[in-house]
C-alpha cells in the first residue's frame, strides 16, 4: 500500500499492521522465549558503543533528501521480488543458513550510502503540508518507504552477525534507530507508530547480537537511548487541531483559536468570505453538509450509506438538537447565543467543542507512566462511549483520534519495555562476567549497573531462578505477554 492517509479507518487498520512486526516479547502461549547470554564486561569507555549517531558524527543537511534518494536510484531493486522475498526470509533465517546461502543483500551500492548519510544528518524535515488541504487526507508516502529501509537494514544486520561482523552489525543498528525517529518527526500519529515499528524490527536483531560470544555489552547504548525513544506528544497535539486545519470555516470560531488558512481552497469560498455572525441559516446548512460528507468521506476512506442524503443528514441533526444545546449550555455558552443559532450551525460548534474536549480529556494523560496513563485514557475512552451511545455517527468525529492516542501510547510502552527488557539482558551478562558465568538469585542482587522496571506496570520485573535457568515476566501489553527462559554460557 503506497497510499497511506494519516486517520483514516483503512489506515488505522494499517497501524494494527506496522505495529505489531515480529518483537522480542513472546507470544501469549506456555512456552517462553529462550535466550542465551554468554559474560561481558562493561565496555571501557561506557559510552564506547552507541545506538544513535553521536553529535560528531552528524552531517549537515536534511535527512529526508538522502531517504528520497534510495527509492528514486533504486526502483530496480525495490521492484525486485525475489529481493523482496530474501530480505523478508533473511530477518528470521537461522544465522548457520545465512552463512551456508551466502546471503548478501545486493543492493549495486546507493542504498547503504544514503540510508547512512540520512541517519546522520543533523535534521528530518518531511516538509509536509500542513494547512495547505484536507489534513485527515495528508498523503504519507515516506512512511511505506522507510518500513522496507528498515527490513533491508535488519536482514543486512543478521548476516553481519552470522559472519561477525560486529562493527557493521552496531552500525546498522544505530542507522535504523536514527531512522525510525526520523519517520516520527513528521508528526502524524501514523508515522510515530511506523517509527515505532521500524526500532522493533531491529530489537530482533540486537537480541541475537548480544547472545553471540565475544560480542560488546550494550548496557550503557541502550541505557543512554533517549525516553521514550519514540514521542508523539507532538503528533497527537498536531492532529488534534485536525478539523480546523482541514476547514478554515472553522477556524477562530467559538475560542478555537487557529488563524486561517487562505493557502487551501475552501469546500465554499463564498462562505468562508462572510463572518460567522452574517452566514445565513441556509448558508450554515450547505456548509453543515459539505463539511460533514467531505469529513466522513476523509476519515472512513469511503461514502458512507448512513450519510448518503441530504435528507438523512437534516432528520439526524435535528434528532441530535436536544443533546448538542444541552452540551453548549454546559460548555459555557451563553443560552440566548445557543438560541440564535440555527440548527446546523449549532451543529457544527457541537461537533468542533466536542471533538476537542474528548481529545484534551485523552491527551492531558499521555505524558504519564503507563501504568497511570493507561487507567486514565480508559476511563476517558469509556465514558466518552457512553455519552455519545445515542448520537448519530456523523457527530462522532472524535472516535478515531481517541482510539489513536490510546494505540499510540500502548505502542510507545511497548518500544520502552523492549528497550528495558534488552538493558536487564545486558545487565545479567556484565554481572556474569564477574561471577563465574552465573545468574544472579535476584535481579536486585546486580549491583554492577542500575536495573529498570518494567514500564508497563512501573514495578520491578518478575524474575526468578530454578537450577541454572532464571524466568523474567510481565503483564501483558494488548494481547503479547513477557516470558523468558534465560542460560548463562560458563566462561
Amino acid at each position: 500500500m503506497n497510499r497511506i492517509f494519516t486517520l483514516t479507518i483503512s489506515g488505522l487498520f494499517l497501524l494494527g499492521i506496522v505495529c505489531y512486526p515480529t518483537q522480542i516479547v513472546a507470544e501469549d502461549s506456555k512456552a517462553p522465549t529462550k535466550i542465551s547470554l554468554h559474560p561481558s564486561k562493561e565496555p571501557k569507555p561506557a559510552l564506547k558503543y552507541k545506538l544513535l549517531p553521536s553529535r560528531v558524527e552528524q552531517i549537515a543537511g536534511n535527512a529526508a533528501v538522502y531517504y528520497g534518494k534510495v527509492t528514486a536510484k533504486q526502483s530496480g531493486f525495490f521492484s525486485n521480488r525475489e529481493h523482496s522475498e530474501n530480505i523478508e526470509r533473511w530477518q528470521e533465517a537461522p544465522l548457520e543458513q545465512l552463512i551456508a546461502e551466502d546471503a548478501q543483500v545486493r543492493s549495486e551500492g546507493g542504498i547503504d550510502f544514503y540510508l547512512d548519510r540520512g541517519a546522520r544528518c543533523r535534521y528530518c524535515d518531511w516538509q509536509m503540508p500542513i494547512g495547505d488541504g484536507q489534513f485527515y487526507a495528508t498523503l504519507l508516502p515516506e512512511v511505506q518507504g522507510s518500513r522496507e529501509f528498515s527490513r533491508i537494514l535488519a536482514a543486512s544486520a543478521r548476516i553481519d552477525i552470522a559472519h561477525n561482523r560486529y562493527k557493521k552489525a552496531l552500525r546498522r543498528f544505530q542507522t535504523n534507530c536514527a531512522l525510525g525517529r526520523h519517520v516520527a518527526e513528521s508528526e502524524f500519529i501514523v508515522s510515530g507508530l511506523v517509527g515505532v515499528a521500524i526500532c522493533e524490527n531491529m530489537n530482533k536483531q540486537i537480541t541475537e547480537f548480544i547472545q553471540q560470544p565475544g560480542t560488546p555489552n550494550l548496557y550503557w547504548a541502550l541505557t543512554t537511548l533517549p525516553s521514550p525513544l519514540i514521542d508523539m506528544r507532538r503528533a497527537i497535539e498536531l492532529e488534534a487541531y485536525g478539523l480546523a486545519l482541514s476547514y478554515p470555516e472553522l477556524a477562530n470560531y467559538e475560542g478555537i483559536g487557529l488563524r486561517a488558512f487562505s493557502s487551501r481552497d475552501q469546500i465554499h469560498p463564498e462562505l468562508w468570505k462572510s463572518p460567522p455572525a452574517r452566514r445565513t441559516p441556509e448558508q450554515w446548512k450547505r456548509l453543515y453538509h459539505a463539511i460533514i460528507t467531505d469529513l466522513h468521506t476523509a476519515i472512513s476512506g469511503a461514502d458512507s450509506e448512513a450519510l448518503d442524503s441530504v435528507e438523512i443528514l437534516d432528520r439526524n441533526c435535528q434528532k441530535a438538537y436536544p443533546l448538542v444545546k444541552r452540551f453548549l449550555s454546559e460548555s459555557g455558552i451563553d443560552a440566548k447565543k445557543i438560541e440564535s443559532m440555527s440548527i446546523h450551525q449549532a451543529a457544527l460548534v457541537y461537533i468542533l467543542k466536542s471533538f476537542h474536549d474528548q481529545v484534551d480529556n485523552m491527551s492531558k494523560y499521555y505524558g504519564l507512566p503507563y501504568p497511570v496513563a493507561i487507567k486514565g485514557l480508559n476511563n476517558v475512552a469509556k465514558h466518552y462511549q457512553e455519552v455519545t451511545k445515542n448520537v448519530p455517527i456523523e457527530f462522532k468525529i472524535a472516535d478515531h483520534l481517541v482510539h489513536a492516542i490510546k494505540v499510540a501510547k500502548e505502542a510507545e510502552t511497548r518500544l520502552d519495555r523492549e528497550i528495558a527488557v534488552l538493558r536487564i539482558f545486558e545487565a545479567l551478562r556484565i554481572y556474569g562476567a564477574s561471577h563465574e558465568g552465573k545468574l544472579p538469585q535476584q535481579l536486585s542482587d546486580i549491583a554492577e549497573v542500575p536495573i529498570p522496571n518494567d514500564p508497563v506496570t512501573g514495578k520491578p520485573f518478575v524474575y526468578s531462578l530454578e537450577g541454572d535457568a532464571a524466568a523474567l515476566q510481565g503483564p501483558k501489553l494488548r494481547d503479547k505477554i513477557l516470558h523468558y527462559e534465560i542460560t548463562m554460557t560458563q566462561p
